[in-house]
Order: structure tokens, then sequence, then C-alpha cells
């Protein structure tokens, strides 16, 4: 194998050539009023009570109604990562 790319440690010790292996960073969340922001990345979805919220694909989203929130994120390298949730209250 050489010039591989992978998200997770790889199995096998008697590789010839190389492996790259990117550990996805867990990304950071910031509330403000009712907007989530989340730091940089490739590509955005945005979770509500465990479901995937249609269309919400940006680094930031409006939150619409209370819950626990949470956001995917896909790196350059096309590995993925969770933010930790958050329990909202909106009121």
């Amino acid at each position: 194998v050489t010039g591989v790319q992978t998200c997770a440690l790889p199995i096998s010790r008697n590789v010839v050539g190389y492996i790259n292996v990117y550990a996805p960073i867990r990304p950071t969340v910031t509330y403000i009023n009712d907007t989530l922001y989340c730091s940089h990345a490739l590509s955005y979805q945005w979770y509500l009570n465990g479901a995937a919220i249609p269309g919400a694909t940006d680094s930031a989203y409006v939150m619409t109604q209370s819950g626990v929130y949470y956001v995917q994120v896909t790196d350059i390298h096309g590995c993925n990562a969770y933010s930790i949730q958050y329990d909202i209250v909106l009121g």
C-alpha cells in the first residue's frame, strides 16, 4: 500500500509504503442568543435530538426550538467529527 490516507489507525503493521493517519478535531461550538456557531470545517450538518436538521449545513444555525443540538463536521481529508451536545432551552 502506498500513499493511503485514513481517518482511523491502521490495523496491519506489515504495510509497505506509508499511511497518513488524520485524527479529526472535535469542533468548537459557540452559543449566542438563538444562534449556534461552529469552528471552521469543510462541511457541516446540524442535529436536533439526534436527527439531522434538513438544510442545516452552514457554519451557523439559528435555533427555532428547544432540544439537544450538536454538529457533525467534515475536514479536508474527509474525516468526520462531532461536537459535544448542547441541551438548549429557548424562551
